[in-house]
């Protein structure tokens, strides 16, 4: 297991045994209280609810992120997005800001895939994705649904040399499988 220290190389907090207990990502984020150094603190206007700015915290950031700096999603490109909740969601928003002109939403959740329409994806059905880019499939795929499932579909709905961005999570002992090759 690595061990995560503060950047000083120092842990914070300890065990009633002096043992250093290893923050994730330096900031405790499954913590209901933590310890943060200033340089990972982020200051929150009053008027913002907390259960608002944890959104856009996390979901915001990572989605919008995972398309814009990962992914690097270029004008004019088709891009896929697995999973619908607050982190699909933003990869959308994140795709429709870089240029994407097709974005391909999908969720077992009709709702959210209105959500999806609402904030920029052009499709909501994956059948549509060969459709929409004439059988070449997507240029990025970015799966935030966190199931076996959404990765193996991600798999299967990019293009030959295209990308795709797994932001989901499987629990650590589950398994996902796959073909190197779908087409």
């Amino acid at each position: 297991m690595a061990e995560a220290f503060h950047f000083d190389g120092r842990p914070r907090l300890f065990l009633d045994d002096g043992a250093p207990v290893h923050q994730l990502a330096y900031m405790g984020s499954f913590a209901e209280c933590c310890v943060v150094s200033q340089d990972c603190a982020v200051p929150v206007l009053k008027q913002l609810p907390f259960d608002r700015a944890c959104l856009i915290d996390c979901g915001v950031m990572t989605g919008f992120g995972a398309a814009t700096n990962i992914a690097k999603v270029e004008p004019g490109s088709s891009v896929a997005v697995i999973g619908c909740g607050a982190v699909g969601l933003s990869a959308i928003q994140g795709a429709k800001h870089a240029g994407a002109v097709r974005i391909v939403a999908g969720d077992r959740a009709p709702d959210k895939l209105d959500m999806a329409r609402a904030v920029g994806a052009t499709h909501a059905l994956f059948a549509a994705m060969q459709d929409v880019t004439d059988k070449r499939g997507a240029d990025v795929v970015i799966e935030s649904a966190g199931n076996r499932n959404s990765l193996k579909t991600s798999i299967e709905l990019v293009r030959p040399g295209g990308q795709v961005v797994w932001l989901g999570k499987l629990p650590a002992d589950d398994e996902a499988s796959f073909r190197a090759e779908a087409r």
